[in-house]
């Protein structure tokens, strides 16, 4: 029996970012000065990439009068219906009971998709997001002129053949998906890889 080689390739961190465009009716810093900014992360503070964002975002408004505030899904963790509801709950008090919002940010799929299911809570306001795995759906809500952002595109083309130069006798790749947005969206975007890199692997196992 012929042996397989079997190469289990992990996408986490070889990704591009694509910018889609930062629309000057946002960004224009006379009109964020001595704002509130809200920003929604689907994440915990106990999530790698938070404080990365976190960092990011207040490196330009630590120079500015801006407040920011920041509300936290932890749908990493509890991607519940239940948990959505709650949150809901709790941004829609804090919402009703707290200063006028000028902008709100939103990192990761989930936040994307509770914001633009939920629209009418933020009363149109200007919507920027960031890290976004469904380069598709980043896209479509981009249509909507209140909303713009970043998405990330996984160099999965890249990756497995970075892979297949160090572990030239590998012949199969064993990726494994759970149900959450960011996987999904990996998945798609491996279906759409070019056929040619795909019949260098003999086979891709989803689990």
């Amino acid at each position: 029996m012929k042996k397989i080689t079997i190469l289990t390739v992990i996408f986490l961190s070889m990704y591009s970012c694509f910018a889609l465009g930062f629309s000057e009716r946002v960004l224009e810093e006379n009109k964020l000065a001595s704002k509130n900014v809200l920003f929604i992360s689907a994440y915990s503070p106990s999530f790698e990439t938070f404080f990365n964002q976190v960092d990011g975002i207040k490196s330009v408004f630590d120079e500015k009068n801006i407040t920011l505030d920041i509300e936290f899904m932890d749908s990493k963790r509890f991607y519940t219906p239940e948990n959505m509801k709650h949150f809901k709950d709790s941004i829609s008090y804090k919402l009703k009971n707290s200063a006028p919002y000028d902008l709100i940010i939103v990192g990761d799929d989930n936040a994307l998709n509770f914001v633009v299911d939920n629209k009418n809570l933020f009363d149109g306001l200007p919507i920027i997001f960031l890290g976004i795995n469904d380069v598709d759906f980043a896209k479509e809500v981009s249509a909507d002129r209140n909303i713009t952002g970043i998405y990330e595109s996984v160099s999965l083309k890249g990756t497995i053949d970075l892979a297949r130069t160090l572990t030239p006798n590998a012949n199969r790749v064993v990726a494994l998906f759970d149900t959450t947005p960011t996987s999904n969206a990996i998945r798609t975007q491996y279906s759409v890889t070019p056929s040619r890199s795909k019949r260098a692997y003999q086979s891709f196992l989803k689990t």
